[in-house]
């Protein structure tokens, strides 16, 4: 699709309008001498003629992309030389999305502004579940949103997804342990309301594969839609699609915290040149749960050339408490598990990965304390 690098707001000229007046004293009154009368009739026959013949003005709202949020949907104008700049959040802003994660899980929640400061955006979600389950990948991300940039964080490296003023263009910045390529082209986007005006842009690593696609829009204020690919290979493991979206969102909702008390990998194995050499290993770590009425949750990331054992185990020091989490893949792939223990006591914990398999890639271990107490709209 070509887009003109520069659209201009056009009203059409207005052209001109005969009118008839049956009191008009030159049209009707047979005392006013001919000459006048027929000097007239040229010069109305003059400009009729010139607005029979001259070439239309073209149509204005031919080529520009409508705005379903008013009623009845006119066309918006961008200046795509200058660039968009990002639009102003308020406390009660909300999106409605659908998340699909390969792994099956599948949700349909708002995200929205409950809260903000000198910086930051801070947003929730009003499904517990959602908030936990995108802590994992990180998608949708659920930390703070920076003003001005909109820019969030991934393991403590800030991330921008966006390049303001947003126009047709590439950069490049970091995203966690990598740095990684945005090129971003102004396009008609898809919403469960209807197309909207906005950018498509694709994150992707030095290895040419994208991980991350996006679409953002100035009618809906943030993402109009989202996939994430851990790998960079089909299928991508998160997508997001935005359903609805509005302001002065109300009511009570799940307010999450998370402490990280294990984030760790195993050591990084590569595919051995034969296949009866089977590598593994082995890590511990330990940590202290604190709080009562709080819950743990794990999370165990793996994955194997071929057939192998993995297993995720938890243990109380103080008492018989403990848990285990298996897989036993019988192919090739990456793998992840997690689950919730609720009630868990405290003091201090032991947490165990083994892995053995057939080309041994990784074995990564996570341990968070949440607490959930709840928050409301419009803050007291």
């Amino acid at each position: 699709m070509k887009i003109t690098s520069h659209l201009e707001s056009h009203v059409p000229r207005p052209r001109p309008i005969l009118t008839h007046k049956p009191q008009d004293p030159l049209s009707l009154s047979p005392n006013v001498p001919m000459r006048p009368f027929s000097t007239i009739l040229v010069l109305l026959s003059i400009i009729l003629s010139g607005c029979v013949s001259e070439t239309p003005d073209a149509d204005p709202d031919e080529g520009r992309l409508s705005d379903p949020t008013v009623d009845p949907p006119r066309p918006r104008v961008y200046d795509l030389e200058s660039g968009i700049l990002s639009q102003e959040w308020s406390v009660g802003d909300w999106w409605r999305y659908k998340v699909e994660y390969t792994s099956g899980e599948s949700y349909d929640a708002k995200i929205f502004v409950y809260d903000e400061d000198g910086q930051y955006y801070h947003i929730t979600s009003d499904s517990r579940d959602l908030i936990l389950r995108s802590t994992i990948q990180h998608h949708p991300n659920l930390t703070p949103v920076e003003k001005g940039t909109l820019a969030q964080s991934i393991h403590g490296v800030k991330v921008e997804d966006f390049q303001w003023p947003m126009k047709n263009g590439t950069w490049t910045g970091p995203y966690r342990d990598t740095q990684a390529t945005w090129t971003t082209s102004f396009q008609d986007l898809q919403t469960g309301k209807g197309p909207v005006p906005g950018f498509k842009t694709e994150m992707s690593f030095p290895d040419g594969n994208p991980r991350v696609v996006h679409g953002w829009s100035p009618v809906t204020k943030w993402f109009t839609d989202l996939t994430f690919d851990f790998d960079g290979v089909a299928p991508v493991d998160v997508t997001v699609t935005l359903q609805d979206w509005g302001t002065n969102h109300t009511g009570t909702f799940p307010l999450v915290e998370f402490i990280d008390h294990v984030h760790r990998p195993f050591p990084a194995y590569t595919v051995p040149p034969d296949p009866a050499n089977v590598p593994g290993g082995e890590a511990t770590d330990t940590f202290v749960f604190q709080e009562e009425g709080a819950t743990l949750m794990w999370v165990m990331f793996a994955g194997a050339g071929g057939p192998g054992d993995f297993e995720y185990s938890l243990g109380h020091s103080g008492s018989q408490a403990s848990h285990s989490f298996p897989w036993r893949p019988t192919a090739a792939g990456s793998y992840f598990a997690w689950g919730e223990i609720e009630g868990p006591p405290t003091g201090e914990w032991g947490v165990t990965g083994t892995g053995s398999a057939q080309g041994f890639a990784f074995l990564f271990l996570e341990a968070y304390e949440v607490r959930t107490t709840e928050g409301s709209l419009p803050m007291e």
